[in-house]
């Protein structure tokens, strides 16, 4: 994983990520941040669909994890899965990410 950057660097850089709206709510303080984060960059956001293509690779990161021993959390696949069938970075505070192949991986730090 690359050192990590600052949310402003990374929404300043226009680069397509993939990431989870629920990764940062471990901590309430984050949680709280990371929204009003989310919501002044509403804009720069766009849904995408889970359909046959994710699920497939969905299915392929899970049985490659499991083949190497290194299983991460089933929501975190899903989120491989966008990135890897959309060809996006994914953004994200997890390290475990780096075991999946085919993805990028875009670490950020909090601005405390």
């Amino acid at each position: 994983m690359h050192r990590p950057h600052s949310l402003k660097a990374i929404t300043d850089s226009h680069e397509r990520l993939a990431m989870s709206p629920t990764w940062p709510y471990r901590s309430s303080y984050f949680r709280r941040r990371y929204e009003r984060w989310l919501g002044d960059n509403a804009d720069a956001f766009t849904l995408l669909e889970i359909g046959g293509q994710t699920a497939s690779h969905c299915a392929d990161i899970r049985n490659e994890l499991r083949a190497a021993d290194s299983p991460i959390p089933v929501n975190d696949v899903w989120v491989a899965a966008l990135a890897r069938g959309y060809r996006l970075a994914v953004l994200t505070l997890d390290r475990h990410f780096a075991a999946v192949s085919g993805i990028r991986v875009r670490a950020w730090r909090p601005e405390i």
